[in-house]
C-alpha cells in the first residue's frame, strides 16, 4: 500500500511513536511517507532550534531517523499530498486538514494518540467526522462513542524496544524514585512537583530523579537530578536507579514513560489518566489513583519504599505485562487496520471497536 501520515510537528514523544509505526510498515514493504507541518519560523524560533541543536544534537528530532521521505508544508493542499491508498491524519488539527482534501488523496483515517483538551472545539469537530479511526488506548473509543462517533474504531497500542530499554545497573543501585517533566497543563506538572517536593520532606535521603524536554522548572527541589533532553543511555540509567516511577498526567493516550520504566524494572504508580489503564493493573503490577490526588500518590510511593517485596512483585508482573506491547506487534496490528480500513472501499464491513490482537511467533 501507498500510505501518507499527515503530523502536526517533527518532535514529541508521539512523533517518535509514528516514526517507528512507520518505519516498521515500510520494512513490511509498504510505500510510506510522511508530511509534518512546518509553521514560518520566527527570528527567536530559528536561534532557539540552534542552540537545542549545538547542544543536545538531534536527540528529540525523530524525524531524522525516519528512513522514509519526510516532507514538511505550510498549508496542506492535494497537489503536495499526492494519491495514496490511505492517508492518516494524527490528531485533531490534522484531521480536519485531511477532511478538506479530495478523495484521490487517500482513504482518510483518524489516528489518535489521546485526547486533546487545550483545543476542545477541534477536537470536538475532529471526533464527529465521519472517518474510521485507529486509537492508541482502548479508553478513547468510549470517549469517541460519547462525543457521537459511529465510525469504525480499531486499538493499536504502542510498544517499546526491550533492546533499548533494560535494567543496565546492579540492584543495590536501584534506589530512587523518578518521574518525566512536560510543561503541558494535561501532564499537570504542578502535581509533579508537589509529588517531589512532598518527597524530599518524606525520604529526605532518597535520591530523586526527573528528566524531560523542557528546562529545569524553577519550582523544582534542588535535590532533585534533572537531565534535559537525556540520550536513550541516559534515560536508560535514570529509570534503572529508580525503584519506584510515577506519572502525574491528567490524560493519556498510552503513557510511553510506563512501558520504559516497567523494561527498566521499576515498580510503578500512576494516576488513573485513561491509557495507565492499558498497562497497569491495580495492584497487580503497579497502583492507579484518582488523577490530581497528590497525597494518595505520595502515600503509594512511600508504601512501596518501605515493602520491598511488593514493589519486587508489581515489578516483576510489570514485565510480564510488557509482552503485550512489542513494536513487532504495534506495527502489526497498526497495518492490520489500515489494510481493514482500505478494503472498505470495496464492500467489505468493518468490525467496530476490534482490538486487533498479534502474537510473536
Amino acid at each position: 500500500m501507498k500510505i501518507a501520515f499527515v503530523i502536526p510537528g517533527g518532535g514529541g514523544g508521539g512523533v517518535r511513536s509514528i516514526v517507528r509505526i512507520a518505519t516498521g510498515l515500510i520494512e513490511h514493504r509498504h510505500r510510506v511517507r510522511i508530511l509534518y507541518r512546518d509553521p514560518p519560523a520566527t527570528a527567536r524560533d530559528r536561534l532557539r532550534r540552534m542552540y537545542l541543536g549545538i547542544r543536545y544534537g538531534q536527540r528529540n528530532r525523530w524525524l531524522t531517523r525516519f528512513p522514509g521521505i519526510a516532507t514538511p508544508y505550510r498549508r496542506l493542499e492535494a497537489h503536495c499530498v499526492g494519491r495514496n491508498d490511505v492517508l492518516i491524519g494524527v490528531g485533531v488539527s490534522c484531521v480536519l486538514e485531511i477532511s478538506e482534501l479530495p478523495d484521490r488523496c487517500g482513504v482518510k483515517v483518524h489516528n489518535s494518540r489521546g485526547v486533546e483538551p487545550w483545543i476542545p472545539e477541534v477536537m470536538q469537530a475532529a471526533w464527529q467526522l465521519k472517518m474510521p479511526r485507529i486509537v492508541v488506548g482502548s479508553h478513547l473509543v468510549e470517549l469517541m462513542r460519547r462525543a457521537g462517533s459511529m465510525d469504525p474504531i480499531f486499538v493499536a497500542h504502542n510498544g517499546v524496544d526491550r533492546s533499548e530499554y533494560f535494567p543496565c545497573v546492579d540492584s543495590d543501585q536501584r534506589n530512587g524514585v523518578g518521574a518525566v517533566f512536560h510543561g503541558g497543563s494535561v501532564k499537570d506538572p504542578a502535581m509533579l512537583l508537589e509529588v517531589f517536593r512532598r518527597l524530599c520532606i518524606a525520604r529526605p535521603q532518597t535520591p530523586l530523579h526527573c528528566f524531560g524536554s523542557f528546562p529545569r522548572p524553577r519550582q523544582l527541589p534542588t535535590r532533585v537530578n534533572y537531565v534535559r533532553f537525556p540520550s536513550l543511555a541516559q534515560a536508560r540509567e535514570i529509570y534503572s536507579r529508580c525503584s519506584v516511577w510515577f506519572l502525574t498526567s491528567q490524560n493519556e493516550g498510552l503513557p510511553n514513560p510506563l512501558l520504559e520504566a516497567l523494561a527498566c524494572g521499576c515498580a510503578v504508580v500512576s494516576t488513573d489518566c485513561g491509557g495507565a489503564s492499558d498497562i497497569v493493573a491495580h495492584d497487580h503490577n503497579g497502583s492507579l489513583i484518582p488523577v490530581g490526588d497528590a497525597n494518595s500518590m505520595v502515600e503509594s510511593i512511600v508504601r512501596l519504599l518501605d515493602c520491598p517485596a511488593t514493589r519486587n512483585r508489581f515489578a516483576a508482573a510489570g514485565a510480564g505485562v510488557l509482552q503485550r506491547f512489542t513494536w513487532p506487534g504495534a506495527v502489526a496490528t497498526f497495518e492490520a487496520a489500515v489494510e481493514n480500513v482500505r478494503s472498505s472501499i470495496r464492500p467489505a464491513a468493518f468490525e467496530p471497536d476490534a482490538e486487533l490482537s498479534y502474537a510473536l511467533p
